[in-house]
């Protein structure tokens, strides 16, 4: 057998080791580089445990997949962008996995420059353990990157870092600014050269007008083998994206109802491969939301803050009161990854884990391939019975599963809860758009929503600050510049926090 490509968990404990010498303990380097004899056995044994779990009381449920797409095929309009063929009004999105968004060299450049430059920033790192139990962690990047290196199912550690890629900048050298710089350039020019096509000249990204105060950030990730994200659906009801730079991770999404019942309009089945059976699903489709209200009931989701605004209100000196928070997302306690299957190999005695552990993985890629390792994500991520979900039966059936990979981008539609599952260590980056043809009218929507619920405006407000004719054609914004609606959305937003703010003032008299 030829010399195969060096496996990712060793790869990153070099990459960090030649960046960081002092950085990794000698145990956790020790492990990383483990000795791969025997590896064609242990393949072996992991495929015997695989074989004898789905014999087992509880049968393989297989998830339907994940779309895959080349990046020099996608085409959003087709791949993403959907439309009920008996009604085009109603619309739908569905997610998918673009590969190629980003090369291996540049992958491997965007993570030395995260290192380099950000190792020395401080972050909250998650550890969370079995039963429950979870602590946060203040350190440097580089230590969590250690932490990670050493987290396994039942103590894994996470890290969601926002605006890590912006950094001190006024502490930082003209040349390391450049180079985030250079980092945050490559990351939207791999998002919007696969939507910003010659004939979809409308969907440039909305975000570039806002203030810069109220642009989401780009959020990076960490997340060392076993560990999950929280189970969410996005703020701003905006198209997400998430470009995997190192690792692997296993993505579930839970389709809005009305996703499964305009798909079945279009005779396209949603589901997991037996029809669309949701009992949720009576006139979902036909409310602005997909139906997907009756997903966050059964996952008993709660709402948190989150892109926060500070106006134009510097003159007020009460902190508390001058930032107005733009949007919510939803979150859930829930899992679609609640228990990890493991299973007796009969041969030996010994409880397996169903699921490869990182090591084994490393020790399959060497002896089998990138190929043959592939198959076998694939084959656990799309089986509940392995990685089992604490959720409603008629919500785990009707998932959506896939596997991403270095230089993979996933599209992450509006509406679609989602969550993802460490199966190695890796590092990804986050980021959110808002394009003309679908996203605008409904983040419009979302945040002047957001916006009054917390202002909580009174009769006298609501007469007063009356929305613009314009903000109200949401969805209708075609023959609008995004500039235009942009600069009417933020003036009316800066009255509203001013009238607001003033009655604020009033009421501490």
């Amino acid at each position: 057998m030829g010399i195969q490509e060096t496996p990712v968990w060793h790869r990153v404990a070099i990459r960090l080791l030649s960046i960081c010498p002092l950085l990794l303990s000698a145990a956790a380097l020790s492990s990383g580089t483990s000795s791969i004899l025997g590896a064609k056995k242990k393949a072996e044994q992991v495929a015997t445990t695989n074989a004898n779990s789905d014999t087992n009381n509880q049968q393989p449920h297989i998830l339907r997949q994940i779309p895959r797409v080349l990046a020099s095929d996608f085409d959003p309009n087709v791949h993403y962008y959907r439309s009920s063929r008996n009604n085009p009004l109603l619309r739908y999105e569905t997610p998918v996995i673009i590969e190629g968004a980003l090369s291996s060299a540049e992958c491997d450049t965007l993570c030395d420059t995260i290192v380099a430059e950000c190792g020395s920033l401080k972050i909250d790192l998650q550890r969370k353990r079995s039963g429950g139990r979870s602590n946060i962690y203040n350190l440097p990047l580089e230590q969590a990157f250690e932490a990670m290196m050493q987290s396994k199912h039942g103590d894994a550690t996470f890290a969601f870092c926002e605006g890590l890629l912006d950094g001190d900048l006024e502490e930082k050298d003209e040349e390391s600014a450049s180079r985030l710089a250079n980092v945050r350039k490559t990351l939207s020019r791999c998002r919007e050269k696969l939507f910003r096509r010659k004939d979809a000249t409308n969907d440039m990204d909305w975000f570039e007008c806002f203030p810069t105060g109220a642009k989401p950030s780009d959020f990076v990730i960490l997340a060392g083998e076993g560990a999950t994200s929280t189970l969410h659906r996005d703020p701003f009801e905006w198209t997400g994206t998430s470009v995997c730079l190192e690792g692997s991770k296993i993505w579930r999404f839970a389709p809005p109802p009305g996703a499964l019942l305009l798909s079945d309009d279009n005779q396209e089945d949603l589901s997991s491969g037996s029809g669309s059976d949701d009992s949720n699903s009576n006139n979902a489709s036909m409310d602005k939301n997909n139906g997907v209200s009756t997903i966050d009931k059964a996952l008993r989701a709660y709402r948190l803050d989150s892109v926060a605004w500070n106006g134009n209100n510097d003159d007020i000196d009460n902190d508390s009161i001058k930032s107005m928070t733009l949007s919510a997302g939803w979150q859930s306690n829930l899992s679609f990854y609640a228990h990890r299957n493991d299973t007796n190999n009969k041969d030996d005695g010994v409880i397996r884990s169903a699921v490869p552990m990182a090591r084994e993985l490393d020790e399959m890629e060497y002896e089998s391939g990138l190929a043959g390792k592939r198959n076998i994500l694939g084959a656990v991520a799309a089986d509940i019975t392995k990685l089992c979900p604490n959720v409603e039966k008629n919500i785990a059936r009707t998932l959506w599963s896939g596997v991403q990979h270095p230089g993979d981008l996933i599209v992450i539609p509006a509406y679609w809860w989602h969550q993802t599952y460490a199966l190695e260590p890796s590092l990804a980056v986050a980021s959110q758009r808002c394009g003309g043809t679908r996203d605008a009218g409904r983040v419009v929507a979302h945040i002047l929503e957001t916006a009054e619920l917390l202002l909580a405006m009174n009769e006298e407000n609501k007469e007063d600050l009356a929305i613009p004719t314009l903000l109200q054609r949401c969805g209708t914004f075609e023959d609008e510049t995004p500039e235009n609606v942009v600069s009417h959305l933020f003036d009316y937003l800066a009255k509203m926090k001013k009238k607001n703010d003033q009655m604020h003032m009033k009421n501490k008299k």
